[in-house]
């Protein structure tokens, strides 16, 4: 009777462990490797999944806005909605930028689905 009731025992600890392994993160991981330059970007062809890091540094117009990075600067496309639980960004403030380039009339730019406001915040001159 012992052995059945350390055997059940034992049993429910190992399936809590393994239920509680399986409960990860699933969304997508981004490496320092997965982010690009503008200078880089620009040559990527259309559709291709982009990140990167550096500063909006102005409004074009609408929904436009200029990018800076240490390689360059590139149009960005911001839809009003990306913007909703951001922080305020202004072009001192160091962001990420996830989009897909888009190629259109011997241009390039990016359209923006998600921005993030970095940690390190503002801008101390290096970008």
């Amino acid at each position: 009777m012992k052995k059945k009731i350390i055997s059940s025992g034992i049993g429910i600890i190992l399936l809590t462990w393994v239920v509680d392994v399986n409960a990860e993160y699933t969304g997508p991981v981004y490496t320092s490797s997965d982010i690009s330059t503008v200078e880089v970007v620009k040559t990527m062809k259309d559709d291709v999944p982009v990140v990167l890091r550096g500063r909006v540094i102005g409004q074009l117009r609408d929904e436009h806005y200029l990018f800076h990075d240490s390689s360059g600067e590139i149009d960005i496309e911001i839809d009003r909605h990306v913007w909703l639980n951001v922080d305020d960004v202004d072009q001192d403030t160091f962001v990420t930028i996830y989009g897909e380039v888009e190629r259109e009339k011997g241009s390039v730019s990016v359209e923006v689905y998600r921005i993030e406001v970095n940690a390190s915040g503002k801008a101390g001159g290096s970008q």
